[in-house]
């Protein structure tokens, strides 16, 4: 008696040459699609980001750049053969987006036997897969893609059929370890049933990956799964040309791709089985709108400009949430430079235990003289300015009159920073002023310039319109011998004090060409 299950996998045996134990229903999932994964012995999970992420792991649509299609014909063993179709695009607003696609695996050719082995004809067999999923970017974190996927899959042997479904779940991380690092992880099948004459379901599977970027253009990445399948994977990337070599239970592969006016691309895998030869798959695809800023570039960008307006009003939850949602969407877009200022606010507002609707963020928000100080504080801080952030943070603990919020604020910045709280600093602004003058007037009388330097400069930051420090500095840098900068804080003091009479003849005599 003919049955799908028997001779579907016969076909699925002789067309992917897998192992015995991990062939079953659902290898037509298992095949590859495009050509860049193929030529990487598929160890895609967490390197894909393409239309073919519905085929490998949902989650690489929720970094999914513009609209895409690809196509692939895959001639298999044994006169087998497999095309997909896919597209995919990402979301008009918000990050990630969704893809559609096509799956055919058929052989024709089989001679059918009844019960006594008598010839029965000739039949064909066929599995068609359709699947749609969608994919997310900067969920729970920004750094974070889920994705779930549903499949169907029909399959004909003759005059009788099936169906079976499956849902996958997928997610990715990353980029870490200085952007070279991403990590990814898909259940395929999580969920699955059937229907027809058959007792077959998807199996359920769960499969880790690793991409890691060498150095340039050189990648690798490696795929574990809980079927005990080992992939690994290699890319050299020339931009319009690639190159590729990969290692899965089917055999050794390799291939290459090539860049057509940014928007076509060609890709070509070759799977090298012992048992049955080689394999080969021929992929084309073509971007929309390659040449076109990508769209969550655009969208990126909207984001930034949002955490960066919400910086400026002191919104500090809010704009923390713009900054890393934008940095999800496209990291190109911030860089590393505002990777690291969202670490560092992250890190500050954690220690202070401040989150949206806390009273604090309207305290900070306020038009205090303490709250717009600990703006300048935490605009410093951000930039990687920790001792010029910890002088303002104090003088804003002093001029609140040693609120609790500040406070709070002073300890989170010292810890974040690695400076410590000196006590004697927690002072209003003007006697932080005061103070410093004094200590600058004793290292100038001992000859101690930098440090003169050093007193005004800090006392200039909490108050930087104070026309008699201007002037020190300009004498302290006089002392030393470095006229550039004494000329430079002069001038500054005569801005705001153009009366000096004194100060402008002296400039007059000892800086002639200033004049």
């Amino acid at each position: 008696m003919k049955t799908i299950r028997l001779a579907g996998l016969l076909v699925l045996l002789a067309s992917t040459g897998a192992r015995a134990q991990s062939a079953g229903a659902g290898q037509i999932f298992e095949i590859g699609a495009g050509g860049r994964g193929p030529g990487m012995g598929s160890a895609y999970t967490a390197a894909v980001r393409d239309v073919s992420s519905l085929y490998y792991n949902p989650a690489g649509m929720g970094l999914l750049e513009g609209r895409q299609v690809a196509f692939m014909r895959a001639n298999l063993y044994g006169g087998a053969s497999m095309d997909y179709l896919g597209y995919a695009q990402n979301r008009r607003k918000g990050s990630g987006g969704w893809g559609v696609q096509l799956v055919r695996l058929s052989a024709s050719g089989g001679e059918g036997r009844d019960a006594l082995n008598n010839s029965a004809g000739g039949f064909t067999y066929s599995e068609t897969g359709l699947a749609f999923g969608t994919g997310w970017r900067g969920v729970f974190l920004p750094q974070l893609s889920l994705g779930a996927g549903l499949k169907v899959l029909t399959r004909s042997l003759g005059s009788s059929s099936d169906r079976l479904i499956g849902a996958d779940l997928g997610a990715q991380y990353g980029p870490l370890a200085d952007e070279r690092l991403m990590v990814g992880l898909v259940a395929r099948n999580a969920f699955s049933m059937s229907s027809g004459d058959t007792a077959d379901k998807l199996p359920t599977s769960l499969r880790a990956g690793a991409s890691y970027k060498i150095f340039g253009p050189m990648s690798v990445s490696l795929d574990v799964s809980s079927v005990q399948e080992l992939r690994v994977g290699a890319e050299y990337d020339f931009g319009l040309m690639a190159l590729r070599a990969g290692y899965a239970p089917e055999g050794i592969s390799f291939g290459g791709g090539f860049l057509f006016r940014k928007a076509f691309s060609l890709d070509l895998a070759v799977v090298n089985s012992p048992a049955l030869g080689m394999a080969q798959r021929l992929s084309l695809g073509y971007r929309f709108g390659a040449r076109k800023p990508a769209k969550t570039s655009s969208l990126a960008g909207e984001y930034l400009g949002n955490g960066r307006s919400e910086l400026a009003a002191r919104d500090y939850p809010k704009a923390l949430s713009s900054i890393e949602t934008s940095l999800g969407m496209d990291l190109a877009v911030g860089g590393r430079e505002w990777k690291r200022k969202a670490v560092r606010l992250r890190q500050l507002l954690e220690g202070m235990d401040l989150s949206a609707g806390s009273p604090d963020v309207e305290e900070l928000k306020s038009g205090s003289e303490a709250a717009a100080l600990a703006g300048r504080s935490i605009s410093r801080y951000i930039d990687g300015e920790f001792n010029e952030a910890m002088t303002l943070a104090h003088v804003a603990v002093g001029t609140s009159g040693r609120s609790s919020v500040y406070m709070r604020f002073l300890t989170s910045m010292a810890k974040a920073t690695g400076v410590n709280i000196t006590r004697e600093d927690i002072i209003a602004p003007t006697a932080f002023m005061q103070a410093r003058q004094s200590r600058a007037v004793e290292a100038v009388r001992a000859r101690r310039y930098d440090a003169a330097v050093r007193s005004l400069t800090d006392s200039l930051l909490v108050v930087p319109d104070d026309a008699l420090t201007w002037t020190q500095l300009g004498s302290a840098y006089f002392a030393s011998g470095n006229r550039e900068k004494s000329l430079e804080a002069y001038r500054k003091a005569l801005q705001l004090e153009p009366a000096n009479v004194k100060l402008r003849s002296f400039v007059e005599e000892n800086f002639p060409r200033s004049r």
